[in-house]
């Protein structure tokens, strides 16, 4: 999976994290309300918190200590699988995964987070089974979560017929998914459909920022229209921001062959 797109997934799964808590369709514990609960939740979210800023170890602790208090609390058994996962230590992480759904088995948190973790590992169809079911949960307010999931990990998988499907599901319900827009337009450009690629790119502007990866896209799709000054505007910022990338090198040999 391209780094652009997982740093997106990843914080906008670890935000999902800190928001949703135990909500969305979780198993109901008589216990949720005891004082032991409630401070195993303000760990996590500590815990969560230290997560995004790079505190490895700190997050640790503080995610441990959930368990300590609460050992079936499910957002910290996620968040060690976040951990983990991040540390390369696999076989915790998956530990941790399947013991937040062995607990919440309806969780949209723990699925799309279990299903990220799948994906990138190549399980591609239990990561999208996981994503199915986090879309099925009828009290998820935010099934377009897991479709924009099942499409990137569909599109990495190569399997672009499959991955516009849940791609265009997402953006149906939701037309401002930034990695959704953007890999519609390199689905677009894949299947010469030039102008359906700009106008994807051009959602994308209107919401996020370029990246190295978005810019060599719109290079490739404005020369597809024979549109010489884009593709000058678009080289111009690729060198400029990003001189080291490959996608610079790519543009840069782009021209030498032109010439």
């Amino acid at each position: 999976m391209p780094a652009t797109v997982r740093v997106l997934l990843m914080l906008f799964t670890v935000a999902t994290l800190t928001a949703c808590g135990t909500g969305g369709g979780t198993r109901s514990n008589p216990r949720d309300d005891s004082d032991q609960v409630r401070l195993a939740r303000i760990k996590t979210d500590l815990g969560l918190a230290y997560l995004r800023e790079g505190r490895n170890e700190t997050a640790l602790d503080r995610l441990h200590e959930a368990l300590d208090l609460a050992p079936d609390f499910a957002p910290a058994h996620v968040g060690l699988g976040l951990l983990y996962a991040r540390l390369g230590k696999d076989a915790d992480a998956e530990q941790h995964f399947r013991r937040a759904l062995r607990e919440s088995p309806e969780d949209p948190t723990a699925l799309n987070n279990f299903g990220l973790f799948l994906c990138q590992r190549q399980q591609v169809d239990e990561a999208i089974g996981m994503f199915d079911k986090a879309a099925a949960n009828p009290l998820y307010e935010s099934p377009e979560i897991a479709w924009n999931n099942a499409g990137t990990c569909l599109f990495q998988a190569g399997r672009q017929d499959d991955a516009e499907s849940q791609l265009r599901r997402a953006l149906r319900r939701n037309p401002r998914i930034p990695p959704a827009l953007l890999q519609m337009a390199s689905i677009s450009y894949n299947h010469q459909d030039y102008l359906g690629a700009r106008g994807f790119l051009q959602r994308y502007l209107e919401i996020a920022s370029h990246t190295a990866s978005s810019l060599w896209l719109g290079i490739r799709v404005e020369q597809a229209l024979n549109n010489r000054d884009a593709v000058a505007s678009y080289g111009l910022l690729l060198n400029r921001n990003y001189p080291d990338s490959e996608e610079a090198r790519r543009f840069r040999d782009l021209r030498q062959d032109s010439r």
